[in-house]
């Protein structure tokens, strides 16, 4: 449900909706919120505590943005959090995800961010330049999760 939630965030923002981005922000908020980690072993434990507010502040920038600038710098810093939950934990399924990376985004600062999809759709963006990025990498799911 992370995921899901965070992949809508992602379309929203290279939509340019910020309505949907917000609600899929707020969405993302609520499922990271009712994960406590039980069933994970210790160490895996600590290191979705580490995870857990960066994930929540990201989410919750996106959510209460009021405009799109400040929704996609929510976006960047949850994207960073995002990708080391994925490099944690991957993810189960029988689909890929895939690693997209912009250099023009942030000012040039380039930024990473995750998609389900493995056609650049860009989040920093949006419409003016939806295409611009390239995919990194394909993320695989794993069979199993690390615990």
């Amino acid at each position: 449900p992370i995921y899901d939630a965070y992949f809508a965030v992602q379309m929203a923002l290279a939509k340019d909706d910020l309505s949907a981005a917000r609600k899929a922000g707020a969405r993302l908020a609520a499922e990271i919120a009712d994960q406590s980690g039980d069933g994970l072993s210790a160490k895996g434990r600590d290191r979705w505590r580490s995870l857990r507010d960066p994930l929540l502040s990201g989410a919750r920038t996106i959510a209460k943005a009021e405009d799109i600038v400040v929704a996609r710098d929510g976006f960047f810093h949850l994207s960073k959090s995002m990708i080391a939950l994925h490099e944690s934990f991957g993810h189960s399924g029988g689909e890929s995800f895939y690693l997209t990376f912009c250099p023009m985004a942030r000012e040039g600062g380039g930024a990473f961010w995750l998609q389900s999809i493995d056609v650049v759709w860009n989040s920093f963006y949006g419409a003016e330049m939806l295409r611009c990025g390239t995919i990194k990498e394909e993320l695989p799911p794993r069979s199993r999760v690390t615990k």
